[in-house]
Formats: structure tokens, C-alpha cells, sequence
């Protein structure tokens, strides 16, 4: 492998990129193997040193062999052999006497300033009292010095700085930023620059209007002052200036919701605006910043279907625009797909909402988003006693389905680990993790069965079970119902059967 190729890979870009694209990556790599982020780690200050070291040595490579500008032509020095011809050979000349150099020299001097202060103040008078006939003609007689008006120069005009660059963007036709909706605690606010945004929470963003199956690409102009930057797609998530490690691009699989990292490609700079994309394919996706790939990977995307979002943590996000290219899902496309059987005893429409669940009208069904108080739900009336089933058919558009039951909760796509089903017991809340059991898709329909007897009880999603136990449960009483946390649900129907 030559220098050169080194080069590139130690810095990170690809080869014959431009000298801005190596400088970012050259200063992106001194701020994340700085010796102060790691003065708590002996062990690995060397591994700090000799990583600076490559870095600094391939950036002085490139700036040396690739990088290099030629001198200007108009400055290259040219000496007296290369202007003047040789000087012709003549007789030796008679070498003065020792009281002649002095004399000679200094009279020599003088008499060629005189010379010079005599030609300048001539050719003054000639120019200025002497006519031309041409002049005469063209713009009438000369002027003495005399006559000559004294002006002052005019002060300088002051110079106005150019509007800022966002004042200057022109519309974009494709922007849907007006059309998004704020989920969760996220506020927003219309500035010069863009549309600010405050996401204090995990799961505070703008989301689309719509939601969309891949095929499909989200582009968004952003910046940030402090804090990260956050793209959400179903379970997805892709976090920029992580807070735990700003250095590293962390990914979450929008199917699975399992965590990757791509170290060196997480930083945006700060104060600058930067482009960023998500493409999501049925089998792949990628992510791009300012024409630079980030991140690749593959995955089966196929029956996704869910609402693209952008969001922030830990500090403020200005976003000026957002386009959406793809075809969104429509009402009437979810309609069709949605199957109409009988529920006979459904409950739904004599369910109360508790704790600030906010309740949303939807051809769908009954939509469910949470608000600011713990325990958000839509509650059955009547108190349960065992035996009893309850069977819901329910969606979320990302995380967090919940059903509840006397102190018992049980969890799919929790929303810090969307793979592990949490089951809290009915009788004493004690925590049960199943890993791998959690999973459900997003936007997608599903049937979720639990049944609780006197001797233990049972959950199963889409007639699959996913978590039993041998207890007693005829002490338990209390009141079931469902919710979302940081989601939006949506239920068509809630029974339950007396056994």
C-alpha cells in the first residue's frame, strides 16, 4: 500500500477528495483522539498519541504532495544574467589615484540629483503652462498650477454586509417543514433562519404528516448549537454529536431496534448548517451527510410502515428544511389494507381516558398519544377479578404499546430496549425481562391476547405465546386498560371475556 493510499484511509475520506473534505476530517479526528478526553485512562494516552501522530503526518502528506499550489508566475525572481546581455569587453580603465575616488564620487552624486529635481520641476511647468493645440481643441486651455481647484477626497461609502445566507435561500417547493407535527413534548417556533425546535425528551421530534413505506429518503437542512441531533423512522433511530460520544454515529435498525455504532462518523460542527439523509430501501439504508456517506447497512424493510421524524436532546435545533421523497402511506390505502371482522363485546367506546391520555378521532380506530403525566391509559371500568381474558387488536407508530392490569404492566417495544418484553407482575410489580419477546412492528395491526388465572397467566401476540407462569392470582383485583408512552396508538378494539 503506498503513502498516499494511507493517507486517505487514516483520515477517513475517499480517495481524491477535496481539500475541504480532508481538512473536516483532519480536524473532526484531532477533536475525538484529543489527549484531555482520555487524561483519565493511562492505557490508552499511547494508542491517543500514535493516532494523532498518523493523523498529523497524513495531513501534512496530502497538504505537501496533493495539496501543494505552484508560486504565481509574476512572482519568480529573475537575476541580472537572465535580463541583462553581457556587458561588452573594453580597454581597462585608469585606475584612480587615492585622492581622486572621493572627489569624483561624491561630485558624480550630486550632480545626477540635481539633474533628476531639474527634469521633474521642467517637465511640471511644460505640462501645465505650455499648450497643446489637441488639448486646446478638446477640452479648452490649459490650467496653470495656480488655477488648479483643491478638493478633498470623498470619505469612503460605507459597505452594508451581505444578508445572511438563510435570508437569501430561495423557497423550495418540496419543503413539507410547515406540514409537520410536533409529537410528544416537543415545542416549536418560526424564526428568520428556519423553524426552531425544543426536544427536551428521548422522543420529542416533528413528524410527517403522513407515514410511508420504504422505498423512501428523508433530506433535512439543519443546525445545532449544542446538544445532538436525532432522525426517527419506526423503531430507527440515527443520533449525531451523541452525547455519550459525540464521535460516533450510533444506528438504530428501524425493523429491530438493535443498536450499531460507526465510530469517527457521528460529529456535525456546530453553528453550521449542515444536509443530512436517510435513504431506506425494502433491504437497505444508508446515511449521508453534506454528500459524505456515514453509514450503510442491510436489513429486511419490507412491511415497515411509519412516520419519518426529526428531533433533538440536550439543547435547541434550528431545521429549514424537510422533503420526504417517496409515496406516503394514504387514509384510504390504510383502509384496504385494514381487515373488518366482528368484535362481538367490545369495550372501547366505554373506556374512560386517565392521566392526560390525549384521545384523537382516526378512521381508523381510537388514537391514543400520551401528554405529561405518568401512566397514560384508556381504563376499563369495572374492576377484574381471575379468571378473565382480554384480547385487543392495537398498533404503534414506533414504541411503547402498553397493557395494564391491577399493579401488573406488560411492554412491547419498550422503548430502551424494543427487543425485551417487560411483564410486571399483577400482585407485587416485580419486573420479569424476557429477552427477544418484545417485538412487535411498528404501524403494523396486532392481535395480543392476556389471560390470567387463579394459577398463573399467559400472553400471546398474533396467537404466538410469548411469556407464561405457574402463580396464584386469586387475590388479584383491580382495573385493566391500554396505553401508549412516547408513541401514538391505535386501537379498534378492547374485550374482555369473564371466564
Amino acid at each position: 500500500m503506498g503513502d498516499l493510499d494511507r493517507c486517505w484511509i487514516i483520515l477517513g475520506v475517499e480517495p481524491g477528495s477535496s481539500r475541504e473534505t480532508v481538512k473536516w476530517a483532519y480536524r473532526n479526528l484531532v477533536k475525538a483522539w484529543h489527549p484531555d478526553q482520555f487524561s483519565h485512562d493511562p492505557v490508552q494516552q499511547h494508542e491517543v498519541q500514535e493516532r494523532l501522530k498518523e493523523a498529523n503526518w497524513a495531513y501534512d502528506y496530502l497538504e505537501t504532495h496533493v495539496f501543494i499550489e505552484a508560486a504565481p508566475a509574476e512572482n519568480h525572481e529573475t537575476t541580472a544574467s537572465e535580463t541583462e546581455p553581457e556587458p561588452e569587453k573594453t580597454a581597462p580603465e585608469r585606475t584612480p589615484s587615492a585622492s581622486e575616488p572621493v572627489a569624483s564620487e561624491r561630485g558624480g552624486f550630486w550632480q545626477a540629483i540635481v539633474f533628476v529635481i531639474v527634469a521633474v520641476l521642467g517637465g511640471t511647468l511644460v505640462y501645465y503652462v505650455w499648450p497643446s493645440s489637441k488639448d486646446s481643441d478638446r477640452y479648452g486651455p490649459r490650467k496653470t498650477m495656480a488655477e488648479v481647484p483643491i478638493t478633498k477626497p470623498r470619505p469612503a461609502a460605507p459597505v452594508t454586509p451581505p444578508p445572511p445566507a438563510a435570508a437569501t435561500v430561495p423557497a423550495n417547493p418540496k419543503n413539507i417543514l410547515a406540514r409537520m407535527i410536533p409529537a410528544n413534548s416537543a415545542t416549536v417556533s418560526s424564526g428568520a433562519d428556519g423553524v426552531h425546535l425544543d426536544a427536551p425528551g428521548t422522543r420529542d421530534y416533528l413528524r410527517t404528516p403522513q407515514p410511508i413505506r420504504p422505498p423512501f429518503t428523508l433530506r433535512a437542512q439543519v443546525l445545532t448549537d449544542a446538544g445532538d441531533v436525532r432522525l426517527y423512522y419506526a423503531l430507527g433511530i440515527v443520533v449525531f454529536n451523541w452525547t455519550a460520544n459525540a464521535d460516533e454515529l450510533r444506528v438504530h435498525d428501524p425493523l429491530t431496534g438493535l443498536s450499531a455504532g460507526a465510530p469517527g462518523q457521528g460529529s456535525l460542527s456546530h453553528g453550521e448548517w449542515h444536509e443530512l439523509v436517510w435513504r431506506v430501501t425494502t433491504n437497505a439504508m444508508q446515511v449521508v451527510v453534506d454528500g459524505q456517506i456515514r453509514y450503510e447497512s442491510v436489513g429486511n424493510y419490507t412491511r415497515l410502515d411509519a412516520y419519518p421524524a426529526i428531533g433533538s436532546r440536550d439543547g435547541p435545533l434550528t431545521i429549514r428544511s424537510v422533503e420526504l421523497e417517496g409515496q406516503p402511506t394514504t387514509t384510504g390505502e390504510l383502509l384496504a389494507l385494514k381487515p373488518t371482522p366482528p368484535f362481538p363485546g367490545n369495550l372501547l367506546a366505554s373506556m374512560v381516558p386517565v392521566n392526560d391520555l390525549r384521545v384523537l378521532n382516526d378512521p381508523e380506530g381510537m388514537t391514543l398519544a400520551s401528554g405529561t403525566a405518568p401512566a397514560p391509559m384508556l381504563k376499563y371500568a369495572e374492576p377484574l377479578r381471575p379468571p378473565f381474558t382480554i384480547r385487543v387488536r392495537a398498533k404503534t407508530d414506533s414504541v411503547d404499546l402498553r397493557l395494564y392490569y391491577a399493579q401488573g404492566l406488560v411492554i412491547f417495544n419498550w422503548q430502551d430496549n424494543p427487543g425485551e418484553l417487560r411483564v410486571h407482575d399483577p400482585l407485587t410489580n416485580q419486573i420479569t425481562p424476557l429477552p427477544s419477546m418484545g417485538r412487535i412492528l411498528a404501524n403494523d395491526w396486532h392481535y395480543i391476547v392476556w389471560e390470567v388465572t387463579e394459577a398463573g397467566m399467559k400472553i400471546s401476540v398474533d396467537g404466538a405465546i410469548r411469556y407464561q407462569n405457574r402463580k396464584n392470582y386469586g387475590k388479584a383485583e383491580g382495573f385493566a386498560g391500554i396505553g401508549p408512552h412516547l408513541s401514538k396508538l391505535t386501537v379498534d378494539s378492547f374485550v374482555v371475556e369473564r371466564n
